[in-house]
């Protein structure tokens, strides 16, 4: 099994990104799937705010690393 990790600041493009990569390769006959990081972060209500009271996506806390795990 092959993978292609892609990296960058939230709101970068990540996730558009790694869906056109998927569905360029699906249409040459390759198995893909997308695992993206949005799919692991804790519920809003959980997540770790910065001092100026924003959320803090960038931080580990903000990630369900039980969730992660499995």
């Amino acid at each position: 099994m092959k993978r292609i990790l892609i990296i960058g600041n939230a709101g970068s493009g990540k996730t558009t990104t790694s869906n056109k990569i998927a569905e360029k390769l699906r249409t040459m006959g390759k198995k893909a799937q997308v695992l993206s990081m949005d799919d692991f972060y804790k519920n809003r209500i959980d997540t770790p705010k910065k001092a100026d009271g924003s959320y803090d996506f960038e931080c580990v806390e903000a990630l369900d690393l039980p969730y992660f795990q499995t």
